[in-house]
C-alpha cells in the first residue's frame, strides 16, 4: 500500500537530502550541480550535450564544469568528487557519455537511506492503520 507525500514529508526528505549533500560534497552546493548529478543518476549512459534537457536554464559551459567537478579530476586538475565517470560513446567516439561511478551510487544509497528514514514514522503509522 502507498501513500502520498504530505508537505510535511516533503519537507522532511528535501531537508535529510540536502543536509547529506552540504555535508558530504559541498555546504555551498549550488542546485544546477546538485540536479547534474541526480540527471546522470536517472539517465546512465547520457551524453554530456544532452545534460542540458535536464537542468533547465544551465548553460552548457556550467554544466561542464560540473560534471568536472563530479568526475575524478576537478575543473582545475584537482581531486574532485569521483562520483561521475566519462567514457567515450560506444557508437561515436568521439562524444563522452557519463555514468555513476561506485562512490556515486554508495553516495545516492546514502541519500535514500536517509530519506527513508525520515519518512519511517509515517510508514509505521501508514502499517497501523
Amino acid at each position: 500500500m502507498s501513500t502520498q507525500l504530505t508537505p510535511d514529508d516533503l519537507l522532511k526528505l528535501f531537508l535529510s537530502t540536502l543536509e547529506t549533500v552540504r555535508a558530504e560534497v559541498d555546504p555551498d552546493i549550488s542546485v544546477s550541480k546538485f540536479l547534474t548529478l541526480l540527471a546522470v543518476a536517472a539517465n546512465p549512459g547520457i551524453q554530456q550535450l544532452d545534460l542540458g534537457n535536464h537542468i533547465k536554464g544551465a548553460s552548457s559551459s556550467s554544466i561542464s564544469r560540473h560534471v568536472m567537478d563530479w568526475s575524478q579530476l576537478d575543473k582545475n586538475r584537482k581531486p574532485g568528487m569521483d562520483f561521475i565517470q566519462q567514457a567515450p560513446d560506444p557508437a561515436f567516439r568521439r562524444r563522452n557519455v557519463l555514468f555513476l561511478t561506485a562512490k556515486g551510487q554508495q553516495f545516492l544509497a546514502r541519500l535514500l537511506a536517509k530519506a527513508n528514514a525520515a519518512l519511517a514514522p509515517k510508514a509505521a503509522r501508514a502499517r497501523t492503520n
